[in-house]
């Protein structure tokens, strides 16, 4: 009897101790680099008074949980190498280096991908793989309640192994990851990051990791404490407009319902994609369409004002037969604001807002000798459509460049009201809140 109440008392320990979580923050994962010469800092969350185990380059190190939920500690410093194993209790994080560590924060100058760069430097990219170097990005997120003690996780349930999920089993996840340079990763890379790091592992020789945490057009503000924006009141006002997570979410809500209210709204009135024929088909009769040179002003105004909505362009180029048996590039410089692009009918490509380059794959099978068609969709949403110049306008091949025109027959889609008011509802919920 005795042996069953002891064997009963057991089991109770062992499945509390298994209940029992400790939390590391989402930077401690899989695939990390840890900063050399320096003493290691593990840390994370814990009930009150818990033994947190910790294992790492065959060491053990112990603590007691704090009443705040709170433990830290620090290993020795250590010389870079790698991989190395950290097990804290039940959580294990492999493939781990020691490096040098470095933030790169910013905004779209340091959050721009390789993918965004690899016109211009294919080559180098293409025959460049280090594993030795990691980088991880910080996801979006903002706060105006204070600092966060960890980066923003989802709870996803997990199932039991046949497809059915578990509803007493859930992980912690987060869309942080480490991730290695290489060719399968590369593309989500910041550009600027991925140069640096090459650097800085050419002349250290040890492994990088790179934290990415930046966000295009973010102001300073945004990235400043409370306490630092003390002497800038106006500020701190400016914040609490937007401190009640209610109004946050109503507020992003409306943002999503107008922009999905205008986009069903230009596509239902665009002439160019509700006519029997659509404006893209290749044997469209364009004969009525006006010439006009791209870069000029004449055809974005309408009533004497600059046009938001749908402005269609159409061309032809000409091809050999030996081109027309080549896969393509076309470039269609940068547009203000959004397009989408068809060869001879056929959808090649779309970007939804002016700062990227347009770059399409055109393959060799929509092709034909002699006369080719390219049509551009262009959508203003501010009320300053434009093709950018200096850029290229070109069908590029192996060997060839066929140069784009700048006359281009042209007729106005749909005209739109601004949809300004609903990217300002977005902006003032990125840009007023500290993080």
């Amino acid at each position: 009897m005795k042996n069953r109440i002891l064997s009963a008392l057991l089991f109770l320990f062992v499945l509390s101790s298994a209940d029992a979580k400790v939390t590391l923050p989402a930077i401690l994962t899989d695939g990390m680099v840890m900063q050399r010469e320096r003493p290691i800092s593990i840390w994370g969350w814990a009930e009150k008074g818990e033994k947190v185990s910790i294992t790492f380059n065959k060491k053990n190190y112990s603590l007691i949980t704090p009443d705040n939920g709170k433990w830290k500690i620090e290993l020795p410093a250590m010389k870079a190498g790698g991989p190395y194993t950290l097990k804290v209790n039940n959580i294990v994080v492999e493939d781990i280096l020691i490096g040098d560590v470095w933030l790169c924060t910013g905004q779209s100058n340091m959050e721009l991908q390789v993918r965004r760069v690899t016109d211009k430097y294919a080559k180098e990219i293409a025959e460049y793989e280090n594993e030795n170097i990691r980088f991880a990005k910080i996801p979006y997120g903002n706060e105006t309640k204070g600092i966060q003690q960890d980066i923003a996780r989802f709870e996803m349930k997990s199932d039991q192994g046949d497809g059915h999920e578990d509803p007493k089993a859930y992980k912690n996840i987060s869309s942080l990851k480490w991730k290695k340079m290489t060719k399968g990763n590369l593309e989500e890379c910041g550009a600027l990051v991925y140069f640096y790091a090459k650097e800085m592992y050419k002349r250290k020789g040890v492994p990088v990791g790179i934290v990415n945490s930046s966000w295009g057009g973010s102001t300073i503000e945004a990235w400043m404490s409370e306490d630092a924006l003390k002497e800038f009141p106006i500020k701190l006002t400016e914040r609490d407009v937007y401190n009640s997570d209610e109004y946050r979410k109503a507020a992003a809500m409306q943002s999503m319902m107008t922009d999905r209210q205008w986009s069903n709204a230009l596509y239902k009135n665009d002439k160019g994609m509700q006519s029997e024929k659509r404006w893209y088909a290749a044997d469209l009769d364009d004969s009525d369409w006006k010439r006009v040179d791209m870069f000029a002003n004449d055809w974005k105004i309408s009533n004497g004002r600059m046009a938001n909505g749908s402005h269609w362009f159409r061309q032809n180029i000409n091809l050999t037969a030996e081109q027309a048996k080549k896969n393509s590039v076309l470039r269609v410089g940068c547009i203000v604001d959004a397009d989408s692009v068809y060869v001879n009918g056929h959808f090649v490509g779309t970007v939804s807002y002016q700062y990227p380059p347009r770059i399409y794959n055109v393959p060799a099978s929509i092709l034909k000798e002699g006369s080719n068609n390219v049509t551009v969709r262009m959508i203003s949403y501010g009320g300053m459509p434009s093709f950018v110049k200096d850029k290229l306008y070109c069908l590029a091949q192996d060997g060839d460049t066929i140069n784009l025109s700048h006359e281009w027959k042209y007729k106005s889609g749909c005209n739109m009201p601004s949809k300004l008011l609903a990217s300002l509802s977005r902006m003032c919920l990125q840009v007023c809140s500290t993080r």
